[in-house]
């Protein structure tokens, strides 16, 4: 989220605030809906419209990783929920998610120089898991400024 003074950030998740020079992931949540265990192909998913957006500072993306890392297991059928590690199978809601690093300098005149890594990190989470997720950052931010990135 971006702060009052538009001088930096505050994660969304955790709270942190960073200024002038910093990196931090922007978060896009897609919904999509299995069918017999499978998950819709990338391509079809990832122009489906954009359900949620969010900010994470660098600590609390290396959380998300370490734990989708830590919950990743190929299963013959159904999908994983990369950050609970609940076997979903059948028909099931769930969502898409698509993180991108971005990097940002404030200029002494007070302009952005916003610097864009497509698609650092892509994972996959169960409704329930979307719904724990999404009340946290609702419950974290206070003010929404409608700062956004886009991925180049």
């Amino acid at each position: 989220m971006l702060l009052d003074d538009k001088q930096g950030i505050a994660c969304d998740y955790c709270g942190t605030q960073h200024r002038k020079e910093f990196s931090y992931y922007s978060v896009e949540v897609r919904q999509g809906r299995s069918q017999g265990g499978r998950t819709l192909p990338l391509d079809i998913i990832r122009r489906a419209p954009v359900q949620f957006e969010f900010d994470l500072c660098e600590d609390c993306e290396h959380s998300v990783a370490h734990t989708a890392v830590t919950n990743y297991r190929a299963v013959p059928v159904g999908v994983v929920c990369d950050l609970t590690g609940v076997w979903l199978n059948g028909d099931f809601v769930y969502y898409y998610v698509d993180i991108t690093g971005v990097s940002v300098k404030v200029t002494r005149s007070g302009n952005a120089e916003v610097t864009t890594r497509p698609r650092h990190l892509e994972l996959t989470i169960s409704a329930a898991a979307y719904a724990d997720v999404s009340h946290k950052v609702r419950e974290r931010r206070k003010v929404d400024t409608g700062w956004r990135t886009t991925t180049q």
